[in-house]
């Protein structure tokens, strides 16, 4: 077993042979046709020739390609070897004639690849603990004879020979023989005279008869005795073996002799003699009576008596046992061992001929199994009676024919001995094995190293060809089908195992054989198979490691290089036609001592990759194309078991090859066409090696991404300035060259082999051809990867389907069987390994900064030392110099990681030298002395700890570490002079052992080792020799050296070493890891998904790009430019597959770019080959060419611009993509050079033209998906067309026809994916009918117009708005084209639609009638066009209009109309507005219309539309009168229809038109829609004012209907009234009040509530709390003059609005109506909110020095007062309280009304009182009419008889002084004295203190006596009449109360539109005294 093989033991290097306890053979059975005998009619093929052929039709049943190795016919062959040896020998008697063998019918063809060179490396024997590389000196000598070592016996030295290629296995080595004595005549034609004995033979014989098998007979009368004989002197055939072997002496004895007590082996002849005897029966005899009779009349025969009697024995053996006569009495005995005796004897002699003959009747005796062995359990019997174990038969024979073998071979011998052991081999009677088929293998392979003829290298290499393939094809697998059952029965014993094969010393000693004669047990039959295969291919694998000598090298014919290829050739053989045996996981080699199994390729697999790795860096071709071949033979059919191996191989040899610049361009030639081009046509290897090495992350190199990398850059090398001259094919010329005679291997690359061999290119053309196929070949395997999984995945959908629907219970199990493959999971685990080599190189950078990644991503665990140093120590990748600086820094958490570093190295019982140099090879010692200082303390201190007893103390190591380095760089470095001596090295290190020396002879070892083996890096390799330059000597010097071939040698040294190094590493590896870890680090994943090929692609996609790039842009060459372009192909797809948009974009946009449509005169033939495969790819990857479709589409447009300049068009004529010019024709650029006749008639083709249509022609079959992107590219590139064109008469359209072209394709679709085709259609329609040039807009409509009419032909069921989306750009032509005549088209364009398609227009109506609304704003020339238009649809189209859902964008579009500022439009716009007034008959008559039409919506549904329509005029109308219009006919048709109308349409109509129109009451942000505050001004006064107006009448009119909304509309009154335009606020209020008053009667307490609820908020609202801020009044209040300014102009419009409410509420509690209808409780609310603001103004009337400061800072221009206000209020509030007091039906708000009013009474009085009548008299004319309105109020208390006694007296006692007082006042102010008398009277006569009737009567007179006054003053003068009349009282109230108040008096008159603020408002006169 591998994992046995001892870790020190070096692979072998020569042929090994491992000899067998000969008494233990199995032998394998197997099942062949043979012929035993020849017939007598016709002469029958000889046995061997039948056993040849039948082996050889076993193995043609392998496949043909596979079978290796044809040789021609073996017969043929040896009469050439005859004729050629006849005439350098004498003619020898007839007798001695020796008869040719029969030539095997067919062999195994040749492998069919070359051989390939082999490194000038030395073999290595590398011992791990210093990984350290020693050369095998072995020497190279020519004619390699197998120097077998003798018996220990010391007297009998073995004599030197030349070397013969050695099976090591064989120990039983002897010099070559000395000729014999006698000199033999020349022989005859052996091919004649065997004829002539054969047909002798087949005349005597008796006539045919069915063979039968041969039956074993026991004869016990008589025996053969073989007893060994010393040899006789000079008779002995040599000094060598006739010392070991004992010669044959047989005997006939009795059975007496049996029961002596002889040790000497005793064999029956009985076991033999039935056999033997049927295999002679039928005439095959005569061949042996000829050759014993030949033998025994020979010279040598009458020279040796031993030879003599034995074959005067044998002969009369044969002739009783084959006598015809049948009456003899005597048994017939034919034992083997006689009859082989004299063949032995005559073949150990060096007569010529007798050897001949004696090797020709041992090939045919075998062939007949005339050697058949005993059954093992018979043969078993002798030995376990006590007796000697005898040499079984089969290896005397092998030994016999093997001995014949000398260095100067005769050919014809050598023909025989081919021959012989070729049947002995093949044979099915014999068993040979091991070390007799190791001999075998050798001597045959000698044979063809000795042979000088090439018919006997033919021979020898055919036939070694064909033992070696039985060899492999009997070993027992499962692949191959039933095992062949062996011939002897399996025994109980122990197994000679692969531990016993590889626990060895040498590949020369004798250790080996005598621990395998030493071993007891025997092998069953199928592991005695395996191990023979086994066996066989490790001494090939040894052989082909033989190191070549530089003449080697160089002569192809020596047999170094001959013995190397032919080993190579046969490994070669085995891998090609026995793959299955690596494979087959039942082949199995046993281990007896750990009682484990390892697989075949297991135990194999380090030999074939050491073997590779020796020799694929050889610089001979031959060898590296073999070796080639073999690498590719394992990746193909190896791969799953060999992982890591491939691994190291790819990434140390075969990828550096290719990189290299010292290789040469054959070796990288041979590499692509045998290997990489191989593979790159194989999917599936190459999916597997991308899954196994690119994304393990154990495997540092990515194989696939580094090899795709590496042929792209050998795509794009330069081509050298001066080509090899060498135009053959390097593969071929390895085949042709190479001494062997069919060597394996085709050409590099199936498909392209012949054309590559005879086109005669350089060398280096045809590398970067063999580069590019291999990238294309790539891509094709990729998408043939892909091809093959979506094809099976279909097919597994079928079945899986028709699997459920046949049986759906076995759903579950179908779909749980998923393969082992997951791509998620390789992907993250790429990912992840991405993000380690990213870690790695940042390390490799920044140490630090890598660190921190590694710990950041998981890499290294955490921040401890320990975790940091094993990263260090085990992680590949990482550079060693900057591991040593790293750990040489000197912070404390970098010392600690070094520490943990070093002591991850065992250096226990190591050499120091050993430990330094595995010490020095973990990193690179820093150059800064400090960081060597604390490395070499720490590896001292590590060194003593494991090694206690070899230095006194750590200081020793330290300081001899120091020394060893120091003597290291001075012994190597080339720029030392003087180099240390052993004794200064001695002196240097003096004393350092804790004062003593160290040995002398220790140092000196030191010393020695160090000058001989540089301790340095293990990848570390010598800088290559420059060339020399400078004086003409140097360069004499350097003539004839070949620099390159000299770096080469030197680099692949260090590869070779590094790569075996790996091997062992990963070996012990294997050892130290468990079976567990093992099988998962050598786990080999399957490729089954289709996913692997978008990472893939993703990883090497610049590569492929770039590779096929170049050759494109290069070469002219057809085929090139075909392939590449087949490329391009492959990737363009894998991107479409995947969806890659950028690795798309990239292919497909670099391929557009090499049509070369943008550069006429440089277009070639290959550029219209680019344009044919960009159509073809459009036409086949269009669903998934997304935004590429821009590519494709200019390439297409630039065509046509092409085929048209090629037509004779101008250039000038057709503007040039990406060029916009700037004017018209006559400023175009000057033409471009035009294309050749060629490219002109080829651009113009029929396939060009076809394929360029149908990329239009197409469209149809793309995806919703895919025609969304062609469109879109379409658009772009037909707008950069028509922007090239600029102003141009002649503008180029080509896009835009073929985006009409395609709309009509593609109108069978449906109507979503065309929603989103017409969103980017209608856009570029929008931009191009709007373009400046007339000719673009022009045709851009029609071509609008033609697709609209193509639409309107498909119906449009209703509530869809497709035709609504396409009409659409003839509104943004309408609106942003300021070109009237495109205007006009529109209209021409949609009156051609209505005329003609009406009948199919659904949603399109309202589109068009938007058209025709943006037409309104246009000239008066378009819009009186639109409008007759408008006219015309209402006319004619109204119902179905209406039936579409229309009918609002109809009135939006005569909305649009009536804001027209020409009346003549306007005017009929808004009337016919009017008249469309919905008709309930309408829904009747438009359900008529169309029957798929939405059912009629309501009437009410359809008012709003005019409503609205109305709305907007009255609001945007730029016409006093049409707004007028407008708002008559809105609430005219409210008015008169209202009625109809439900609760809820009225809320819509409320909220959504009536109300709005007063927006700008409440919300300043609508003035916007005004130009200008004047035209604001006018609206509010004119159009405003109205609307209020006609609302409140509305209102009024539907106020049942409309009284839901009562709080909406006193919101709104509200809002009106708090506007700061005083004659806004006054219509409020006016508008108010008449509300109130119109409405009183409805109103319920609710809307009491709401409207005293309303008043409130006007009162709080209109409350100027502000006055009182002191920081308003304050000088140095931080508050500027404009803030200041604006709080003063609120305070004003406050103050009068409060008092223009007062006014209001006043006016409006005078109406009896009102005050009768009013509840109680809501008129004590409004009196409170009178007395609030009674209160506010007297506050502030009161406050003379706020009034004195607001005067101060400005506030006005005299003393401010509210007097007015707190007179208007109090007045007010006694009014109300007196009428609720004199009210009988509120008495039960008496009480309470009583207690508000005599507090307010008593404080008027007293308020009144203190008034100046001097200083002070405007006051008192303003409070004069309330104090007399309050006695008034008073003095009617007490005539009220409801009013109680007690609030009488109160009364009295309140009042009767303070009015008392009042009597001063009469003079200023006779308004009271009425009052004050009324009062007076009325309290005199409550208190009884006045007669009622007294004061009536004096009345009474009084009255008269002034009746009868005035009547004589009428009489007298009438004028003076009129003045005495007295005045009514509440007129003279009134005046007193306007001439009180002058601030109300002095105002000027105001405009209607003037606010307070733009006028002085005085709020009271300056007083007097002030």
């Amino acid at each position: 077993m591998a994992s046995d093989h001892n870790e020190q033991s070096v692979p072998p290097t020569s042929l090994e042979v491992v000899q067998e306890p000969k008494s233990e053979q199995a032998d394998v059975a197997v099942n062949t046709e043979t012929s035993e005998t020849k017939s007598e009619a016709a002469p029958a093929p000889t046995p061997e020739a039948t056993e040849v052929a039948t082996i050889a039709s076993e193995e043609a049943a392998a496949p043909e390609d596979a079978k290796l190795g044809d040789v021609p016919q073996v017969a043929a062959a040896e009469a050439r070897v005859e004729a050629e040896a006849n005439a350098a020998v004498a003619s020898a008697t007839p007798e001695e004639t020796p008869q040719a063998p029969a030539a095997p019918a067919t062999e195994p063809d040749a492998p069919e690849s070359g051989v390939a060179p082999m490194p000038d490396a030395q073999d290595a024997q590398v011992a791990d603990e210093a990984h350290a590389v020693a050369a095998d000196e072995a020497p190279e000598s020519a004619p390699v004879a197998v120097q077998e070592e003798a018996a220990p016996e010391p007297s009998t030295p073995a004599a030197p020979a030349p070397e013969v290629v050695a099976a090591p296995d064989e120990q039983d080595g002897s010099a070559a023989a000395e000729p014999g004595a006698g000199a033999s005549a020349p022989a005859p034609n052996g091919i004649a005279a065997e004829s002539a004995v054969d047909g002798a033979a087949a005349e005597s014989a008796p006539p045919p008869r069915p063979p039968t098998p041969p039956a074993k007979t026991s004869v016990p009368n008589a025996s053969v005795k073989v007893t060994p004989e010393a040899p006789a002197g000079a008779d002995a055939p040599g000094a060598g073996a006739g010392a070991e072997r004992p010669a044959l002496r047989v005997e006939l004895d009795g059975p007496s002799e049996r029961e002596s007590g002889s040790t000497t082996p005793v064999r029956s002849p009985m076991q033999h003699s039935a056999s033997s005897a049927s295999s002679l029966t039928r005439g095959g005899a005569v061949f042996v009576v000829s050759a014993l009779e030949t033998i025994a009349s020979s010279k040598d025969a009458k020279r040796s008596k031993e030879l003599r009697e034995s074959a005067t024995t044998a002969l009369e053996m044969v002739r009783h046992a084959t006598s015809p006569d049948a009456a003899s009495p005597e048994p017939r005995v034919l034992d083997p061992r006689v009859v082989f005796a004299p063949l032995r004897l005559a073949c150990q002699t060096k007569n010529i001929s007798l050897q001949i003959t004696s090797l020709d009747c041992i090939a045919k005796l075998v062939s007949y199994a005339f050697f058949a062995e005993d059954d093992p359990a018979e043969a078993a019997a002798p030995e376990a009676a006590g007796a000697a174990p005898s040499t079984p038969l089969a290896d005397l024979v092998v030994e016999t024919v093997c001995e014949c073998f000398e260095d100067q071979l005769d050919e014809r011998v050598g023909v025989q001995i081919v021959k012989a052991l070729l049947a002995c081999v093949l044979s099915t009677s014999i068993r040979v094995h091991q070390s007799s088929l190791l001999h075998s293998v050798r001597t045959v392979y000698n044979v063809f190293l000795v042979s000088r003829t090439p018919a006997t290298q033919a021979i020898a290499q055919g036939s070694l060809s064909q033992m070696i393939s039985y060899v492999f094809s009997r070993v027992p697998r499962k692949s191959k089908g039933a095992a062949p059952a062996p011939e002897e029965p399996e025994k109980e014993t122990e197994h000679v195992t692969l531990q016993m094969m590889e626990n060895r010393t040498s590949f020369e000693g004798g250790v080996e054989r005598d621990e395998m004669l030493a071993a007891s047990a025997a092998m069953d039959a199928p592991d005695l198979l395996v191990k023979d295969a086994f066996l066989v291919l490790r001494a090939l694998c040894k052989l082909s490691m033989k190191v070549l000598g530089s003449e080697s090298e160089r002569d192809l014919r020596s047999q170094a290089m001959r013995s190397k290829l032919l080993s190579l050739h046969m490994i070669h053989t085995i891998l090609a036609t026995h793959m299955d045996v690596f494979t087959d996981s039942s082949v199995q080699i046993h281990s007896t001592s750990t009682g484990e199994q390892s697989s075949f390729v297991q135990a194999a697999k380090q030999y074939l990759c050491l073997s590779l790795s020796r020799n694929a860096v050889s610089s001979v071709i031959q060898v590296f194309e073999i070796s080639c071949e073999i690498f590719w033979l394992v990746i193909q059919g190896m791969r799953t078991k060999v992982k890591k191996e491939i691994e190291v191989l790819f990434n140390e040899i075969f990828l550096p090859i290719l990189e290299m610049r010292s290789s040469t361009a054959a070796q990288k030639s041979v590499l692509l066409g045998v290997v990489v081009a191989r593979l790159c046509r194989d999917p599936q290897a190459l999916v597997e090696i991308y899954l196994n090495y690119d994304c393990d992350r154990s495997a540092l190199e990515n194989v696939y991404e580094r090899l795709m990398n590496t042929i792209s850059r050998l795509v794009q090398a330069p081509p050298p300035s001066t080509p090899s001259s060498s135009t053959a094919d390097p593969a071929a010329e390895a085949r042709s060259s190479t001494p062997l005679h069919r060597v394996p291997g085709g050409a590099p690359g199936v498909g392209d082999a012949e054309v590559l061999e005879h086109s005669g290119m350089p060398l280096e053309v045809r590398l970067k051809r063999q580069s590019l196929d291999c990238l294309c070949s790539v891509l094709h395997s990729l998408v043939l990867w892909l091809h093959r999984h979506v094809d099976a995945e279909e097919r597994a959908a079928h079945a899986a389907d028709a699997a459920r629907a046949a049986h759906p219970a076995v759903e579950e199990e179908v779909g749980a069987a998923m393969p082992d493959d997951d791509p998620g999971r390789f992907e993250n685990a790429k990912a992840r390994k991405t993000t380690l080599l990213e870690a790695i190189r940042t390390f490799n950078y920044k140490p630090k900064r890598g660190i921190e990644r590694l710990i950041e991503h998981g890499f290294i665990r955490d921040r401890t030392p320990t975790s940091i140093a094993r990263f260090l120590f085990f992680a590949d990748g990482l550079s060693k110099a900057n591991i040593g600086e790293y750990l040489g820094e000197g912070d404390a958490e970098n010392v600690a990681v070094m520490h943990a570093f070093v002591d991850l190295m065992n250096f226990d019982q190591m050499p120091f030298t050993t430990a330094l140099r595995r010490f020095l090879q973990a990193f690179r010692l820093p150059g800064e002395a400090q960081k060597i200082d604390r490395f070499m303390l720490k590896f001292a201190e590590r060194y003593v700890a494991g090694n206690k007893a070899a230095f006194a103390n750590a200081d020793t190591a330290y300081v001899l570490a120091y020394s060893v380095i120091m003597l290291n760089t001075d012994a190597h470095n080339p720029q030392v002079k003087h180099r240390m001596t052993l004794q200064d090295f001695v002196k240097n290190n003096a004393g350092i052992d804790d004062g003593r020396n160290l040995p002398e002879d220790y140092l000196r070892a030191i010393y020695d080792e160090i000058q001989r083996n540089e301790i340095k890096m293990k990848d570390e390799v010598a800088a290559a020799p420059a060339a020399p330059q400078g004086t003409f000597a140097t360069a004499m010097a350097a003539v004839g050296r070949d620099w390159q071939h000299e770096a080469y040698v030197r680099q692949t040294e260090g590869m070779a070493s590094r790569t075996e190094v790996l091997f062992r590493t990963m070996l012990l590896a294997q050892r130290r890891a468990g079976s567990q870890k093992r099988a998962l680090a050598d786990q080999f994943f399957s490729a089954s998904h289709m996913e692997h090929v978008k990472p893939m692609f993703e990883v090497a996609w610049m590569s492929f790009l770039a590779g096929i790039s170049s050759p494109l842009q290069d070469s002219n060459d057809p085929d090139t430019i075909r392939q590449v372009l087949q490329g391009f192909r492959d990737a363009i797809k894998i991107v479409c597959f995947f969806g890659l948009e950028l690795e798309r974009n990239a292919f497909v946009t670099t391929l557009g770019k090499f049509t070369f449509l943008n550069n006429y005169g440089e277009m070639k033939s290959k550029n219209v080959e680019t344009i044919k495969v960009l159509l073809d790819i459009a036409h086949t990857e269009g669903n998934e060419l997304r935004g590429s479709w821009r590519e494709v589409l200019t390439c297409v447009s630039q065509l046509e611009r092409f085929q048209l300049i090629s037509g004779g068009v101008d250039q000038r004529m057709l503007p040039e993509l990406g060029r916009r010019q700037s004017g018209a024709a006559n400023g175009a650029r000057a033409p471009s050079a035009l294309p050749n006749e060629e490219v002109a008639q080829a651009g113009v083709s029929t396939e060009i033209t076809v394929a360029s249509d149908r990329v239009f022609s197409s469209t149809p079959s793309l995806s919703g998906e895919a025609i969304v992107d062609f469109v879109q590219c379409l658009c772009d590139l037909s707008w950069e067309e028509i922007q090239a064109s600029g102003m141009s008469d002649n503008p180029r359209l080509f896009s835009l026809q073929k985006l009409v072209e395609i709309s009509y394709y593609n109108m069978s679709r449906i109507r979503m994916e065309w929603s989103r085709l017409w969103a980017i259609l209608g856009e570029h329609f929008n931009q191009v009918c709007c373009h400046p040039n007339p000719a673009v807009s022009a045709f851009g409509l029609d071509s609008l117009r033609q697709l609209a009419m193509k639409f309107l032909e498909k119906d449009e069921l209703s509530h869809f708005k497709f035709q609504k989306d396409f009409l659409k750009p003839f509104e943004h032509t309408m609106r942003r084209n300021p070109d009237v005549g495109a205007k006009e088209m529109v209209l021409q364009c949609l009156e051609q639609m209505i005329q003609s398609r009406a009948n199919h227009v659904r949603s399109g109506w309202a589109t068009m009638l938007g058209v025709f609304g943006v037409a309104a704003g246009a000239p008066e020339r378009v819009a009186v066009y639109a409008f007759e238009l408008v006219r015309r649809v209402y006319t004619e189209h109204l119902d179905a209009i209406v039936a579409n859902d229309s009918f609002g964008d109809l009135c939006v579009c005569m909305a649009h109309f009536g804001k027209v500022g020409t009346q003549k439009i306007s005017l009929p716009a808004t009337e016919l507005l009017r008249t469309m007034v919905p008709d309930a008959g309408d829904a009747s008559d438009a359900s008529t219309i169309d029957k798929d039409a939405a059912p009629a919506p309501e009437p009410t549904d359809q008012w709003l539309p005019v409503l609205f329509a109305l709305y907007d005029i009255l609001m945007t109308g730029d016409d006093l009168e049409v707004r007028r219009v407008a708002l008559d006919a809105l609430f005219g048709l409210l008015r008169d229809h209202g009625a109809q109308f439900t609760p809820a349409f009225w809320d819509t109509v409320c909220q959504d038109v009536l109300f709005p129109i007063f927006n700008v009451l409440r919300n300043r942000s609508d003035v916007t829609r005004f130009s200008s505050q004047e035209d604001m001004s006018v609206w509010l006064s004119t159009t405003m004012i109205q609307a209020l107006r006609h609302l409140v009448e509305l209102w009024t009119h539907y106020f049942d209907t409309l009284k839901q909304r009562l709080a909406g509309l006193l919101e709104l009154l509200c809002a009106c009234i708090c506007q700061e335009n005083d004659t806004l606020a006054r219509i409020g209020t006016t508008c108010l009040r008449e509300l109130v008053v119109q409405n009183v009667d409805k109103l319920d307490e609710g809307r009491w509530n709401l409207v005293t609820d309303a008043f409130l908020r006007l009162f709080r609202a209109t409350t100027a709390s502000q006055v009182f801020d002191p920081a308003l009044s304050s000088p140095n209040a931080p508050m500027g003059q404009t803030e200041r300014r604006h709080a003063f102009k609120q305070i004003i419009v406050k103050c009068v609005l409060q008092l223009l409410l007062i006014e209001t509420t006043n006016a409006l509690l005078q109406e009896p109506a009102v005050y009768a209808a009013i509840p109680a409780d809501q008129l004590l609310r409004l009196t409170q909110a009178l007395e609030d603001s009674y209160r506010f103004s007297r506050r502030f009337n009161a406050d003379r020095a706020l009034r004195t400061a607001l005067w101060n800072v400005g506030f006005m221009k005299q003393l401010p007062n509210l007097l007015k206000q707190e007179s208007t209020s109090a007045s007010t509030l006694v009014h109300v309280y007196l009428q609720m007091q004199t009210d009988a039906g509120r008495l039960d708000t008496h009480q309470q009304v009583s207690a508000r009013f005599l507090p307010l009474a008593e404080e008027i009085i007293s308020v009144y009182l203190p008034l100046d009548n001097e200083t002070q008299a405007r006051n008192i004319a303003a409070w004069t009419p309330v104090v007399a309105q309050v006695i008034d109020g008073l003095a009617t208390l007490y005539d009220m008889p409801n009013t109680e006694p007690a609030t009488k007296e109160q009364c009295t006692r309140t009042f009767y002084l303070l009015v008392v007082e009042l009597l001063d006042k009469i003079g200023m102010a006779p308004a009271l004295a009425l009052p004050l008398r009324r009062y007076l009277t009325v309290v005199g006569v409550h208190h009884g203190l006045i007669n009622l009737a007294a004061a009536t009567e004096r009345t009474r007179i009084r009255e008269e006596e002034q009746r009868a006054a005035q009547n004589h003053l009428l009489h007298a003068t009438p004028s003076m009449a009129n003045l005495l009349v007295t005045p009514d009282r509440s007129n003279s109230d009134l005046l007193m109360r306007e001439a009180a108040n002058a601030s109300v008096d002095m105002l000027p008159p105001r405009s209607p539109m003037r606010s307070p603020s733009q006028s002085e408002v005085r709020l009271a006169a300056p007083e007097q005294g002030a």
